[in-house]
């Protein structure tokens, strides 16, 4: 494997591209709500494809039969909220009025096979985590799927219901990027831009815990959480995205148009069994209380009406990645003591509206981040001797919701703490 993989645009040059393109459905929606019935002209029902956990049960006989009674009992729960929803088999690609609709889950174990990905007749796993494709009415949106999951049956440890990541049939997680903020995965048009990174066909981001032995007791899992890569697994095979994954994240370089946005993140793979390794679960352990360390030491600020791909020099240097180089000038001291001073943003996260992004910055560079960033106009054209194109107005932050109980956030969710000259 060479970096063949790996797209010679930087991710700066990428979001300008798919703006410039007109950025519409992302590979991470998974709702299709344009779908058509094959053979007419008139808007179809919308698909979408869900992941749920069900616990087995332990003193039954059959566990196969008795974890799809389970499963099934999960699903009629579903249709009792939204009843216009129907099953299809999961590998269903195209709509026809000849395709294999079910009003319920098959109790039958040979006949269920066909719907629930991750199940067989011979299934004896201690719980199960299963996908199904939903056909449903227009109306329903997927952040209605995710809310009757956290509403009715998400519990943790014990199970859960939510869109799944990617639309993909074959789906695998590939691992975790550590050094991510929790923004990037509410975003899809992030997702957009590390799809064509590694020249994907389709890519699923979630904002998910991590799961590790033994875990410190002084630590939250909430703060274990990191974006979590979901890809096509004939894909990965073939293209070993692994390994271009580790090629351009696991390096240590000071060049912000080497990273995604500027950002410096490590890319932990999570193959499947990695918890049966020493080796890997001893490095996914050391990560992810990093990783846990940088979320409970995070900020995050939204910020509207500016024009951050503005050209700073003939280069082509961009005024966010600029920005994403910008130095602190506030001293910390690292573990040896010495004093060291870093960059001033960790990271700057885009969406679909291109005057819209979120701002994330240690909580030791508070004070001079809201500095820089209350009077980010006047600052850009003192450091920079650039105006932007777009008026500026006086930053504001978006309005957020919060993500709730590690289920992937609605692409514009309420950052942790906020400036006191903002409101929500």
């Amino acid at each position: 494997m060479s970096s063949s993989n790996i797209n010679s645009s930087n991710s700066f040059d990428l979001l300008e591209q798919i703006h410039n393109d007109g950025f519409g459905v992302s590979y991470t929606d998974i709702d299709d709500d344009d779908a058509t019935v094959a053979g007419t002209n008139i808007r179809g029902p919308s698909l979408t494809r869900i992941t749920f956990k069900v616990p087995g049960d332990e003193l039954a006989k059959d566990k196969a039969k008795a974890i799809l009674i389970l499963a099934k009992e999960v699903i009629d729960c579903l249709q009792v909220e939204f009843p216009s929803v129907k099953l299809l088999p999961w590998k269903t690609e195209e709509v026809t009025p000849l395709s294999n609709f079910k009003a319920s889950l098959p109790t039958d174990p040979k006949i269920a096979e066909a719907f629930l990905f991750g199940y067989s007749r011979f299934f004896a796993k201690q719980n199960g985590i299963f996908r199904l494709l939903l056909q449903h009415d227009a109306s329903i949106a997927r952040e209605d799927i995710a809310e009757f999951g956290r509403a009715n049956i998400n519990q943790p440890k014990v199970q859960f219901l939510n869109p799944s990541q990617s639309n993909t049939l074959q789906p695998t997680i590939l691992g975790f990027l550590t050094g991510s903020a929790s923004e990037m995965a509410a975003s899809p048009v992030f997702g957009e831009v590390l799809r064509k990174t590694f020249n994907l066909k389709v890519l699923g981001m979630k904002w998910n815990s991590i799961n590790i032995k033994n875990a410190p007791k002084n630590s939250s899992w909430r703060d274990r959480q990191a974006l979590q890569i979901e890809v096509d697994a004939v894909e990965s095979r073939e293209k070993d995205i692994p390994t271009a994954m580790a090629l351009f994240f696991n390096k240590l370089t000071r060049d912000t148009s080497k990273t995604l946005f500027g950002t410096p993140m490590m890319f932990v793979p999570t193959p499947q069994g990695w918890q049966n390794s020493t080796r890997l679960s001893q490095r996914v352990r050391v990560q992810i209380l990093g990783q846990a360390t940088i979320v409970a030491s995070i900020s995050s600020i939204g910020l509207d009406n500016v024009n951050l791909l503005n050209k700073i020099n003939p280069e082509g240097k961009t005024l966010m990645e600029a920005l994403m180089s910008i130095s602190s000038i506030t001293p910390k001291k690292n573990k040896n003591g010495k004093e060291i001073f870093g960059r001033l943003f960790h990271a700057i996260t885009p969406t679909t509206d291109t005057g819209c992004y979120t701002v994330s910055f240690f909580n030791v560079n508070l004070n001079e981040a809201s500095s820089v960033i209350s009077a980010l106009p006047l600052f850009i054209e003192s450091e920079f001797l650039k105006s932007v194109l777009q008026p500026f107005a006086e930053p504001s932050l978006s309005k957020r919701r919060k993500q709730d109980n590690g289920i992937q956030p609605p692409e514009y969710s309420c950052p942790k703490k906020t400036l006191p000259w903002m409101q929500c």
